[in-house]
């Protein structure tokens, strides 16, 4: 090979070598500039999330604590609004940007109501339910987490994870009805 067409070779892997790291450099800044749309849109709704998954959660638990004790739970009914709205105020905000988390907000939001419908029931699940409530907000609060610190949507086994969960406590909640014993008014 002779000194020009050595010089050409090299001008063409330099120019190749060049055009690859100007893709590479334009794919990721692409993707940063998706992730930064991603962590916008969920940052406005932080703070609305994450005191809304602690309030439902302990309202629920609170007001099943309270029918164990026979005592008044209207209150506590009054104040898991408060955390239950929020959950369905900010679910539509983030429902395209994390869809995976919109059935289990819903089902989660709706949670201090069916605990609250346990009071006249006498042979319950709703301790195993409360327990899966549980579990189920510590999925969403997880599946935010790493959305937020990715900047990316859950990935599939996450959503997975979450339709599990979410699948189990609906199950539960579906049994009360077939495993419950009539109310005695």
């Amino acid at each position: 090979m002779s000194k020009e067409q050595a010089t050409l070779v090299a001008a063409i892997i330099a120019a190749v070598a060049s055009l690859l790291v100007l893709v590479a450099n334009l794919l990721g800044t692409r993707r940063a500039e998706m992730r930064a749309a991603h962590r916008t849109a969920l940052v406005n709704q932080l703070e609305s999330l994450g005191e809304g998954i602690h309030e439902t959660a302990a309202s629920a638990t609170i007001i099943r604590r309270l029918h164990l004790q026979n005592a008044e739970t209207k209150t506590w009914r009054d104040d898991d609004k408060s955390g239950s709205d929020k959950l369905k105020l900010v679910r539509p905000k983030i429902k395209y940007t994390r869809y995976a988390v919109d059935e289990p907000l819903r089902t989660l939001s709706r949670m201090p109501e069916w605990i609250a419908t346990y009071k006249s029931v006498k042979q319950t699940n709703a301790d195993e339910l409360l327990e899966e409530m549980q579990k189920l907000a510590g999925a969403i609060d997880e599946a935010i987490r790493w959305s937020y610190k990715r900047g990316l949507p859950p990935g599939p086994l996450r959503r997975w994870w979450l339709k599990r969960r979410t699948k189990r406590v609906r199950t539960l909640w579906g049994a009360r009805f077939d495993e419950a014993e009539p109310r005695s008014d």
